[in-house]
Order: C-alpha cells, then sequence, then structure tokens
C-alpha cells in the first residue's frame, strides 16, 4: 500500500494544555524553562544565585538561624524619596534587615558582612502554623506597617527608627494633686498638697469660693508625629470646698497641680482636657460633664503640669470616645488605600482616618458577621477599589462619593485561604490561588466596566491536584515585571513547604503555562521556597528552607545555602555547603550546585486518518554554545520512553565558532578558514538559529510523543519543531495496532 510522504509545516512551541485532545503546537510538560519574548520560544538559561555569594570557606560564630531555619517571610522595600533600600527577612522567631547586597561574593572574608549589616528588629516572634499567612508588609507613604495577627504589629520608619503601630493599651491617667483650702488660712500645709491659689478677684485660677464644693474632671490623651490621637483616658476627677469663716487670711481660688504620665515613644505631644466646674450632683447649679480642650504639652518629658485657666478660657469641645480606639494585636491583613489604612481580622474589616494611618474611629468598620463568606483571608487594592478576599468569597468596598463606602459582593462562591498568593499581575489583573487552581479578577465598575472573575488554570489542572490542600495557606506568589509572569510556588502531596512552581508566562494576551520543580523526588529540597517576591530590578527573589543532613555535625551538608536566591542568568542553582569543622562555631566548605535540568514535553500528537510512521523530528532552536539536547519519545500511550541516536544539524549551514570569530572574507584574509559547528564539540559565537534532526522511524503508530531534555549550563531555546512522517493513503482496520494503552488486540 503506497505511503503518503509528508514533512510537516513549522510547528511552533507553546505553554502546556494537560487536556487528552489538545493542539499540536501545546506541550505535556515544560520544567524550568522560562518563555522568551525577544526572540521567542522556550529556553532554560536560568538558575539561582544566593543574595550574599559567600566564599569558599566560610566560618560563623554567631546565631545559626541565618544558615539553619525557614524563612517565614521577606520583603524588599524602597523607601519613597530616599533612595534607602531595606531588605526584610524573618526566620526562626526572629526579624531582621539589612542594607543590600554589595557585592562582597569570595573577596569577603569572616563573618564581616552579618556583623555589620544585619540589624535585629524583633525576636520571639511566631512562627506561622500551616494554616496561618504569617507576616504581611504594608507600605504607608515613608514607612511601613510591619504585622502577622499575633506579635505587636510595628511601625518602621527607617534604619534604627521603628516603634510599636497605633495605640494597642489604653491611654494612662492623669493624678491631679489634692487641694487643701484651708492652708490659705495659716493651718499647716499637709504633704502632698502644695498647689498655687489666687485671689478671688484674679480672673486665673479655679473653683469659686462661695463655700459649695467645686468639682472638677481631666481627661487626657498623645498625639503621635503623624497626627493621630489616642483614645482618651479614663476620667479623674479632684474637688474640694472653700471655708466660709475663715480665722484669718482669705478666701482664694486655686491652681491644680497635675502628674502627667511619660508615654510610649511614639509620643510626640500629649493633650489634656478638662470639665468647667461640675460643682455637685445635688447642687442646683451643677454643670454637665463636657470635656474641653485645655493644653497641648509638646514634649513626653515633663512629669507634672499647672492648671490655672478659668472655665472661661474653655472653648473647644474634647473629641468623641468614638473618635480613636485601641486596635488588638490579632489583626492579620493590612492595606494603603485611599489614603487610609484597612486592617482585617476574622470578620472584621476597619480602617483609619484619611491620611491619619494609626487613628481607627470606632465606627470606622464593615462588620461582616452576618454574611457567608467565612472570614476575612486577605485585602487588596485594585484600581478605585479595595477587594475583600474571603474563605469562600469575594466582597468589595468603594467609595460612596459622600465620604464613606459601600460594601457590596463580587462572588459568594469563589474564595481564598491562601493570603499570600493574591498579587496584581498587570497585564491580568488580581491574581489569586485556592484549592481548585489559580483564579484572576479582572474589569473595574467605572466607566461602565464590569469586575469579573475566571479560572485560567484549567491547562494545568492536573499539575494542581498535587497540591497538600491542608497546607494551602502556604502557597506563594508574586508577579516579576523583569520575567513577565506570575510565579505560584505551593507544597504538594503531605509537605508544608512549597516545592513546586506553577509559571503563568502573561506577556501575549493568552497565558501561557509551566511548570518549575524537581524531576526527581529526592531533589525537591533544591525547591524548599517559603517565600517569593521580587527586588527593586524586578528579579525574583526567593526566601529557602535549607536542609541538614546531619544536624551541625562534620560532613553535614547543607542544601540552599543562605536565606534568600534569586532567579537570574547563573549557570548555577545557587550554593551548598559542608561543615568541615564545628570548634567555636561552624565552618563550611561552600561550592555552587549543579544546574537544574529542564526539559519540553509535547503533547500527545494524534493522527486521526490512519497510522503512520514517524521517521524523524526537527527541532528549530537558538543555539548558545555546546548544547547536549535529548530527545526521547512515545507511541501509542506506552509508558516508558526509548531515546534518540546522535542528535544531527538539519540544515547545511556554516555557523561560526568562538574559536574564529566571523570576519568578512576577501582577498585580504584569503588564508583565513572557517569552523563549521559541530554539535556536541563547538562554541557557539553569539546565539545562532539552528535545526536538529533527531531520527526516531518509530513504525506505525496512532498517537505520538516526544520530550527534549538538556541539564548542562549551556542552555538551549526551542522555538518549535517539525514532524517528518508516511501516512497510509486510508485508515488501516482490523489490525492488532493499540489504539490506547492497554487497549485489548
Amino acid at each position: 500500500m503506497a505511503l503518503k510522504q509528508n514533512k510537516s509545516k513549522f510547528i511552533q512551541a507553546e505553554g502546556i494544555d494537560s487536556a487528552i485532545v489538545t493542539p499540536i503546537s501545546n506541550a505535556s510538560s515544560i520544567l524550568n524553562m522560562r518563555l522568551d519574548t525577544s526572540l521567542g520560544g522556550w529556553i532554560n538559561d536560568r538558575g539561582l544565585l544566593p543574595y550574599w555569594k559567600f566564599p569558599s570557606t566560610f566560618s560563623w560564630g554567631g546565631s545559626l538561624h541565618y544558615f539553619e531555619e525557614k524563612v517565614d517571610s521577606f520583603f524588599i522595600w524602597k523607601k519613597p524619596g530616599s533612595g534607602q533600600v531595606y531588605h526584610f527577612v524573618e526566620q526562626g522567631g526572629y526579624l531582621y534587615y539589612f542594607l543590600g547586597n554589595k557585592g562582597q561574593g569570595s573577596t569577603y572574608s569572616g563573618s564581616a558582612y552579618y556583623d555589620n549589616d544585619i540589624f535585629e528588629i524583633d525576636s520571639g516572634r511566631n512562627i506561622p502554623r500551616k494554616n496561618e499567612a504569617g507576616t504581611q508588609y504594608i507600605p504607608f507613604g515613608k514607612k511601613l506597617l510591619i504585622l502577622n495577627g499575633v506579635d505587636k504589629p510595628i511601625w518602621f520608619q527607617g534604619a534604627d527608627n521603628w516603634r510599636d503601630f497605633s495605640f494597642t493599651i489604653p491611654t494612662p491617667s492623669i493624678d491631679p494633686i489634692t487641694i487643701q483650702p484651708t492652708y490659705t488660712q495659716n493651718e499647716q500645709l499637709l504633704s502632698g498638697t502644695g498647689t498655687p491659689y489666687f485671689l478671688s478677684t484674679e480672673p486665673i485660677g479655679l473653683g469659686d469660693t462661695t463655700g459649695d464644693t467645686n468639682l472638677y474632671y481631666y481627661k487626657f490623651s498623645y498625639i503621635t508625629e503623624d497626627g493621630a490621637e489616642s483614645p482618651l483616658s479614663s476620667a479623674e476627677g479632684i474637688e474640694w470646698a472653700v471655708p466660709q469663716e475663715p480665722a484669718e487670711g482669705g478666701e482664694y481660688k486655686f491652681g491644680i497641680t497635675i502628674n502627667l504620665p511619660i508615654c510610649t515613644e511614639a509620643c510626640a505631644a500629649r493633650r489634656l482636657y478638662r470639665t468647667k466646674n461640675v460643682r455637685v450632683d445635688n447642687d442646683a447649679s451643677a454643670q454637665p460633664q463636657v470635656f474641653y480642650f485645655l493644653k497641648q504639652i509638646n514634649e513626653n518629658c515633663s512629669d507634672f503640669y499647672i492648671d490655672y485657666f478659668a472655665d472661661t478660657s474653655l472653648i473647644t469641645e474634647a473629641p468623641s470616645n468614638l473618635s480613636s480606639s485601641i486596635i488588638n494585636t490579632d489583626f492579620a491583613f493590612g492595606e494603603n488605600w485611599d489614603g487610609r489604612m484597612w486592617l482585617a481580622k476574622g470578620d472584621l474589616l476597619i480602617y483609619s482616618d484619611k491620611g491619619i494611618p494609626e487613628q481607627f474611629p470606632q465606627l470606622n468598620q464593615f462588620d461582616l458577621g452576618n454574611l457567608d463568606g467565612g472570614d476575612i483571608t486577605q485585602i487588596q487594592s485594585y484600581y478605585n477599589n479595595l477587594i475583600v478576599f474571603r474563605e469562600n468569597a469575594i466582597n468589595i468596598v468603594r467609595p460612596d462619593g459622600r465620604g464613606g463606602y459601600t460594601f457590596g459582593t463580587i462572588s459568594s462562591s469563589v474564595g481564598t485561604l491562601a493570603a499570600n498568593s493574591v498579587h496584581l499581575n498587570p497585564r491580568q489583573g488580581l491574581m489569586f490561588a485556592n484549592i481548585e487552581g489559580i483564579w484572576v479578577l479582572s474589569g473595574g465598575l467605572d466607566g461602565g466596566s464590569v469586575v469579573t472573575i475566571n479560572k485560567i488554570s484549567n491547562f494545568i489542572d492536573d499539575e494542581w491536584a498535587e497540591i497538600n490542600q491542608a497546607a494551602i495557606a502556604k502557597v506563594v506568589a508574586a508577579y516579576s515585571p523583569k520575567e513577565e509572569e506570575s510565579w505560584f510556588h505551593y507544597p504538594t502531596g503531605y509537605e508544608e513547604v512549597p516545592s513546586k512552581g506553577v509559571i503563568v508566562h502573561t506577556a501575549y494576551q493568552k497565558p501561557q503555562f509551566s511548570i518549575r520543580a524537581a524531576q526527581d523526588e529526592a531533589d525537591d529540597i533544591l525547591f524548599y521556597f517559603s517565600a517569593i517576591g521580587t527586588d527593586v530590578n524586578g528579579n525574583f527573589v526567593l526566601g529557602a528552607k535549607p536542609t541538614l543532613t546531619d544536624a551541625r555535625n562534620i560532613g553535614s551538608e547543607t542544601s540552599l545555602f543562605g536565606p534568600l536566591h534569586v532567579w537570574c542568568a547563573n549557570p548555577y542553582w545557587s550554593q551548598t555547603a559542608t561543615v568541615t569543622n564545628d570548634e567555636d562555631g561552624l565552618t563550611w566548605s561552600v561550592a555552587e550546585t549543579n544546574w537544574i535540568q529542564a526539559e519540553w514535553e509535547s503533547a500527545w500528537i494524534h493522527f486521526e486518518l490512519g497510522a503512520v510512521r514517524i521517521f524523524s523530528v526537527e527541532l528549530e532552536l537558538i543555539a548558545r554554545g555546546d548544547t547536549d539536547l535529548k530527545l526521547f519519545y512515545y507511541k501509542d500511550h506506552e509508558v516508558s520512553d526509548q531515546v534518540t541516536p546522535v542528535q544531527k544539524q538539519a540544515e547545511s549551514k556554516v555557523v561560526f565558532t568562538l574559536d574564529e570569530p566571523p570576519v568578512t572574507v576577501g582577498s585580504s584574509f584569503s588564508t583565513i578558514t572557517k569552523n563549521p559547528f559541530v554539535i556536541e564539540t563547538s562554541q557557539i559565537h553569539g546565539a545562532r538559529k539552528i535545526r536538529l534532526r533527531f531520527d526516531v522511524n518509530t513504525g506505525l503508530v496512532n498517537q505520538f510523543k516526544f520530550k527534549v531534555q538538556g541539564d548542562q549550563p549551556v542552555p538551549f531555546q526551542l522555538l518549535g519543531f517539525r514532524l517528518n512522517t508516511a501516512g497510509e493513503s486510508m485508515s488501516i482496520l482490523n489490525q492488532a495496532i493499540n489504539i490506547q494503552a492497554s487497549q485489548p488486540r
């Protein structure tokens, strides 16, 4: 029977699609590669570089949590208007910052970097459990809020300048000194009653001299440097009556000496509020207990104040008790939106006064207790909206145009428990993950647009099914503007530390997907990344969980040495360290870790018109050096693969090598020879497009797929492929061909 000869057109290599029937251009697996938008195709030119590149021998006698503990959180913050960049890291209950990578590498010795450049902010902090989101970092202008729902929130303002955020304890009260009115009538002054006094005809001084009981109340507050005012203290009163038949002397008004509390380091000023003379309740001239502004003391060091202002001086009423509130330390999430600080916990969402991020009026809140959807799991600003993520719902807060806000529902069926997966991808929208997959919230409510929520990860459902659902809170994600991709890293199986990444490549209108993970389960420790973010240049930065093979004993090896690692064009997978001395601390021998294997595996290619014979697979590549490629192929859904013979160059182009860079050939250079590119031998001078042919000669098959694999530190870039086939002129009937795996003949 005649065979129809066929050479397919160029088929562009695209992202993963795990559907059973999928376009021939899609992959069933892409491992540790990225989408190159400049030249096209998939390339494996990324590795890991430790944020601090350690010398070949490194000794350390201090705390070992920098090298042994999992990174529970990190954040890189460039303080606006200052040029200062702070790198925050949290490990083993320690929160610290350092001032950037100075690039010492092998040029420094000893522990000078850690001794000089790491600054501890807090210790003994909560280490998040598998269902806790952990520490959040919320920039607000030139300050940064750090909170985790357990420890006191921290208000970071710069080097050596941080304190507790807002008001977490009641405001202390003042202590007025007792007045002894008989002292002015030549009686012995009792201890602790000293106070100034004034003639009844003078315009200053407190109280009347009629013999009625005088009664005044005071409240106290303090002001932060941003203008936030603490909740008013409890009221403290003082009373006295002037005797009407003095033996000698006269009848006087008094000043009131007040013992003042010294407030927290947040205090920039202190305020006193006082009533007018309310007298006693059964007095016909009694006044209501209304508080008025008395005095602002613009320091926090003096410990007393003398009040001598008459009632007529009191004009401005004190703020309401509702104008400020104490916030608990269990607010776990925060966001800066619409000029206010927003905080959330459980079913409660609160917000500060505008422009005053530390003052939270008691009525500035939304109570979600009566709404279905569960607890709040993250809040995120999006355009002119605040998106409120909950366990099983998504809500939205919008300005109402009158200085207030409205609260609405976007979805009552989709939510998330993965707080650290929520991030903005400017090409797609607000991205997040849940047990079902990866979602995008896009659009707005202005100009007629509509907010929509769509699941975009159907292409990789098989991969996402491996997630440890009990540890969904440990999913971390970030967007890199440099790579134009979002990286979701998640725990698999029974692990609680994320070890596998789904990458959403968003450079094009249609997202494409790939995977970043170890090919062998034994190497999962090389992908233990518990935190992810980006640096000021848009590079992915990964917080690692180092893994020791034998505690701290000599010979113990540590994977991913150091807390932070940068995803970049490095031909190694960061560094590993082996303990060589355990006296007076530890000494390590440090070396680079081999590059991680990369592969592009096609989807199953179905030949619906009958069986075909595949003679060869031709790969269109951008070669950058001595690229050692292997091609494996599978037939008719069989499990085991077959490897091809040595690759051949499919085009007879001359490709010059590093040994002889290209020059203009002419009479002046007639003696110069050119070395053509030889696979597995030559080094490429620059990036060159080539075509490689792999002979497979499968025999008759109905389904076929192949896998390209490269694992040496010379990248390869797959643009696409062609298949050279010969097919039957008609469908084959009644022959023993396995159409599907394990199907009977």
